[in-house]
């Protein structure tokens, strides 16, 4: 019994032995299969990404084949003898400008383009005479497109195309003459740079529109002989600057500026070295002097202003807003103080008529209407009825000018215009401060000689680059302002095909670092960035 006993204990033994063998060996096997299935699951994952990625990358290279055979096409197209039927000459290789007639050059790219001059050349002029937007232009080209077969550039490109066109006519030596008319004068938008502009034209030119009548000068007239960007500038830089030119183009007759003190302390410290040269007040500029000087204190007109500038935001969004009174200027105002003096001309014109009927339907109610905005613009009818007949004489004075020019007898004639004039005191005011300018300016003149007096053209290109340049986000000096010599420039193949063989890329992009530096949006992201 005994034996037997201990025979079951050993063998109850050896089965708790074997079945905790077998029980590890069993947490072993579950334990590989469950890595084998974590295996196996991030396989599965693995291959169901990399083959998402395999037929991404597939149709990618699908697309770009497709699209080489395009440019492939494309490229062919460019390379063909006729563009359609209004270009119908054959593209050709590249040779010296002067082998090439007019129609070659027209057709013809330059090394390393892709696209024809004509191309080009329009691509420029929609810039420069329809103020098209570089994308609009872009937007052009491919609207023609659907039409002809011409190529589309990219914005960025055409973009280029104008800034190395513009640089390369600013390098352009200009002609070496004796008897140039310099136009001086400066602009500036945000920071401390400043825009240093000098245009002329030649005394020969000037006479010849004089002799035939069309004494207005027009941008075409004029070669910008100098354009410069000025960190500093002060009464000896500007003389410096002038003194430099005219060692390239020439001594100049006549100078004719604004009085602004850098620029009028400049001219003068060169004068002083060259006293045959005539220094003329620009006459815009005085006629605005003298504007201030009496509307300043003119009680009056100053509160007849700050009513219409009270009433604009009270009736834009109502049926007066056809009504609203011109918007302030903050620079420059004086020179536009007519705008408000004929506004409230044709608000007391608009009373007269007493037709209401652009305001409501109900005569009562928009009488009403009118009277509770504009009523305080009647009482001052006689007050702008003098201001128009006084500003009327500074602007028969400014046209006796472009008809005539400035000479030593000019006082004379002028006053022989002014007869049939009012003999109101201010009216009479006026017309001696203009006898004055005319005796003081033209007795700078040489005995038979006319000269200009008035810079109106080169405000006129300042204002072109302002809106050139107003779709940059902070409104500085920058490239945009050899926009100012293309809107000289008679843009024609053979000046742009030179241009696009002249400048290059790095060229263009070295010169705009040395000039203008770093831009402010560059500033601003280095000194807000998280570095």
């Amino acid at each position: 019994m005994k034996n037997s006993q201990e025979s079951d204990r050993r063998y109850l033994r050896r089965t708790e032995i074997s079945r905790d063998g077998w029980k590890e060996r069993a947490f072993k096997y579950q334990k590989r299969l469950r890595s084998m299935q974590v295996a196996l699951r991030d396989m599965t994952f693995s291959r169901d990404k990399w083959k998402t990625k395999a037929i991404t990358a597939e149709n990618t290279l699908k697309a770009k084949e497709a699209e080489i055979i395009k440019l492939k096409q494309t490229i062919a197209d460019l390379n063909q003898p006729d563009y359609s039927s209004n270009f119908t000459s054959e593209i050709v290789d590249l040779v010296p400008t002067d082998q090439l007639n007019s129609d070659e050059i027209i057709t013809s790219k330059p090394d390393r383009y892709l696209y024809p001059i004509f191309i080009i050349q329009l691509a420029i002029q929609q810039r420069i005479f329809c103020f098209t937007s570089w994308q609009g232009v872009a937007k052009t080209f491919q609207i023609w497109s659907q039409f002809f077969q011409l190529p589309t550039p990219n914005y960025n490109t055409i973009k280029q195309w104008f800034l190395k066109f513009g640089l390369f006519e600013l390098q352009q030596p200009k002609e070496y003459r004796n008897d140039w008319i310099f136009i001086i004068d400066t602009t500036w938008g945000q920071g401390q740079k400043k825009c240093f502009l000098i245009i002329g034209i030649s005394y020969e030119q000037w006479h010849n529109k004089i002799q035939n009548n069309y004494s207005n000068l027009k941008h075409q007239d004029m070669t910008v002989l100098f354009l410069d960007v000025l960190n500093v500038s002060n009464g000896q830089i500007i003389s410096e600057k002038i003194s430099n030119l005219a060692a390239q183009v020439g001594q100049p007759l006549q100078i004719i500026s604004d009085h602004g003190p850098d620029i009028k302390k400049g001219i003068e410290l060169y004068i002083e070295s060259h006293p045959e040269v005539i220094y003329t007040y620009d006459f815009t500029h005085q006629v605005a002097l003298w504007l201030k000087s009496y509307f300043t204190n003119n009680e009056l007109f100053q509160t007849f202003s700050q009513q219409a500038e009270l009433i604009r935001p009270q009736i834009q969004l109502t049926s007066l807003s056809f009504l609203l009174p011109p918007k302030p200027r903050h620079k420059a105002r004086f020179h536009n103080i007519d705008i408000f003096v004929k506004w409230g001309l044709r608000i007391i014109q608009y009373w007269q008529k007493q037709d209401f009927s652009r305001i409501s339907s109900n005569f009562d109610k928009a009488q009403n209407l009118f009277l509770e905005k504009f009523g305080w613009v009647l009482h001052y009818s006689p007050q702008l009825s003098l201001y128009e007949q006084s500003l009327s004489v500074f602007r028969t004075a400014k046209k006796f000018l472009h008809q005539n020019g400035l000479h030593q007898n000019s006082y004379q004639l002028w006053l022989e215009s002014c007869k049939n004039l009012s003999n109101s005191p201010l009216i009479q005011e006026n017309i001696d401060k203009v006898t004055q300018y005319l005796i003081t300016e033209g007795a700078k003149i040489p005995d038979n000689l006319v000269f200009p007096a008035i810079s109106d053209i080169i405000e006129s290109l300042f204002g072109k680059y302002k809106i050139f340049s107003s779709s940059a986000p902070y409104s500085e000096i920058n490239e945009m302002v050899l926009s100012m010599v293309l809107t000289t420039t008679n843009i024609t193949p053979q000046k742009v095909f030179q241009a696009m063989t002249t400048i290059s890329t790095s060229t263009l992009k070295t010169w705009i670092k040395e000039v203008f530096g770093e831009s402010m949006i560059a500033k601003r992201k280095a000194a807000f960035s998280s570095n």
